[in-house]
């Protein structure tokens, strides 16, 4: 008996804007599509149950996604295509788990959803605090904390290193708009000044606005927050560069949130502009590793496009040795690919960057499989099987879903010496834990990531050997700061530790307040969809009201009705594309 998996990783590919994906597929994409896809082989090896599994490429783009969505649970049977072209009819209540999103605003879209099938979700990411809500959403799991513990970390650490005034950089997305919220509700418990607010908006005027007014307005502070998507930072770091004397004179500096992290990948071509940067980074002790053997890295090792093919490895495969294979295109070089070359070590046949398999959502995805690996194989030891754990019921979808909310991964299938559990049982959400990084300028002349601080918990832990450097013009400046400029500017003073918010355990009702409040773009499709109703409302009254015809003074056919609720269908869905596949 198979079930399906499916899930959104958020970035296999990159992200043009929220309607589309790109053709270009990021390293960091890859990296955890391969985690998903080595998860399914780990689970087979510990509950020895062959499944079946459904991966969905959302770029992290919510249009997309639900257009997606729509097309798998929009009818009684879901209708899926695999990659040889075969078609298979799902019934829906075979879907069983999500693992995924890293994006809140996907996460929203599924649990749309998923709420109404009563399918849990387990995400490696989406860690927006509209998401905290227990009641709205109680089959969510996520291995992440709330975000309401990541604001508070990002100003005790503008504390620490003295900015007593900062601007706040945001985008216009569920994570951007729920973390701002946060700044600003949390910077007055920490008293500090938020001077300016920038929002980058979905156009691409907007983010050069921003870039440029960020590089040259003598008004703002030099310490600045990002709380923003991932896959904005290159473009902001683009349009600073395009200032990029004028921004080193500015002396300016960023603090980057967990969307930032430690990844070389966000700033490839642009290390002059970071430097100086502090970032906060999720932390997880898991490990790839059993018996001394790393294990991910030995199967990402032997994947070649001959043994994953699907359109999207392909594709990385080319771009990432910058040569061709047969039967695609998309690439400009006429080299063709060696069958030699291989994803972890470079070679002379082969030049091209290793993988670094430390991408910390990587693992998160691999931890998310490993939880619902132990989930299983604990519930069929107790003597249940499989039929009845994955039955279709009230008491089995409980009984199931409290299977993964406990669950332990033994420490000999995680690195760790103790037993590591993956959710707080009255948060369902992972432990705050977070790695703090300092971008400085190595020997080279390159930026290389520090790690100055940490948090577990709420406790801050200082390096013993490296603390933070910022630069001006380039060198380091060791009086930096940035003090208060403005009149409602008020120096913080010491805050016990005790002071700091842990309500992000889900449920109080100050955070339930906050997951309430929806995006500004959920707030004007709300708007539009019941315009639409209105309308369709009238044009019905249209067809079947005489009386209405008079008001209206318009004659509607219902030929004519049927067509323009399609035509406003395809305008609403037509830029979107759905790429899904299914592995037996």
């Amino acid at each position: 008996m198979h079930f399906v998996f499916f899930t959104g990783t958020g970035t296999v590919s990159d992200i043009s804007d929220y309607k589309h994906c790109s053709r270009n597929v990021t390293t960091a994409g890859m990296l955890r599509y391969l985690a998903f896809d080595f998860g399914k082989e780990y689970f087979k090896n510990v509950t020895q149950l062959d499944i079946g599994t459904l991966y969905i490429d959302t770029c992290s783009a919510e249009l997309h996604t639900y257009k997606i969505l729509d097309q798998i649970f929009g009818g009684d049977v879901a209708t899926l295509v695999d990659t040889n072209g075969k078609t298979h009819k799902v019934p829906l209540d075979r879907f069983v788990l999500v693992i995924g999103d890293i994006s809140s605003a996907v996460t929203i879209a599924l649990q749309s959803y998923l709420r109404l099938l009563g399918v849990p979700q387990i995400a490696p990411g989406s860690t927006s605090n509209w998401l905290d809500n227990v009641d709205r959403y109680p089959h969510f799991l996520r291995i992440t904390p709330s975000d309401s513990f990541q604001a508070q970390n990002i100003l005790r650490i503008a504390r620490e290193v003295n900015i007593k005034s900062i601007g706040l950089i945001y985008t216009s997305s569920v994570y951007g708009n729920s973390g701002a919220q946060l700044i600003q509700k949390y910077a007055q418990r920490y008293n500090i000044c938020i001077e300016h607010m920038l929002r980058i908006e979905r156009s691409e005027t907007s983010i050069e606005q921003v870039g440029r007014r960020l590089a040259t307005d003598d008004s703002l502070p030099r310490a600045f927050v990002y709380f923003g998507d991932e896959w904005k930072i290159p473009q902001l770091l683009e349009k600073i560069h395009d200032h990029d004397q004028i921004w080193k004179s500015k002396g300016r500096m960023i603090i980057g949130g967990k969307t930032w992290g430690n990844s070389y990948e966000l700033i490839k071509g642009y290390h002059k502009e970071t430097f100086g940067t502090l970032t906060l980074g999720l932390a997880t002790d898991f490990t790839y590793k059993s018996g001394g053997v790393d294990h991910f890295r030995y199967y990402i090792s032997n994947r070649t496009p001959n043994n994953t093919p699907n359109h999207l490895f392909r594709r990385f495969w080319q771009g990432h040795f910058n040569c061709h294979l047969p039967l695609m295109n998309g690439v400009a070089s006429p080299t063709p690919c060696s069958e030699t070359c291989n994803l972890i070590h470079s070679s002379q046949t082969c030049q091209c960057p290793v993988l670094a398999t430390d991408d910390v959502f990587t693992k998160l995805v691999v931890m998310a499989w490993s939880g619902f690996a132990h989930a299983v194989k604990n519930a069929l030891s107790d003597k249940n099987s499989i039929e009845v754990l994955f039955a279709n019921s009230t008491t089995a979808r409980e009984s199931y879903f409290r299977w993964l909310q406990t669950v332990y991964i033994p420490s000999k299938h995680n690195g760790p010496s103790d037993d590591m559990k993956l959710f707080n049982e009255s948060s369902n959400q992972g432990p705050a834990n977070y790695d703090v990084y300092n971008i400085k300028k190595n020997s080279t002349g390159q930026a290389e990531y520090i790690k100055v601080f940490s948090f577990q918990q709420k406790h801050l832990n200082k390096s013993k050997s490296e603390k933070p450097f910022f630069y001006h013009f380039g060198d380091i400046d060791d009086s930096f700061g940035s003090p208060c400029t403005t009149k409602q500017c008020h120096c913080p003073h010491n805050i016990n530790e005790e002071e700091f918010d842990m309500s992000g355990d889900r449920g109080s009702n100050d955070e339930r307040q906050y997951a309430s409040q929806e995006p500004d773009s959920k707030k004007l499709d709300a708007i539009l969809s019941l315009a639409a109703i209105t309308l369709l409302a009238l044009l019905t009254f249209g067809i079947y009201g005489e009386w209405s015809k008079k008001i209206l003074g318009i004659t509607v056919k219902s030929k004519t009705f049927v067509t323009f609720v399609n035509l406003m269908y395809d305008a609403h869905l037509e830029y979107m594309s759905c790429f899904v596949w299914v592995r037996r």
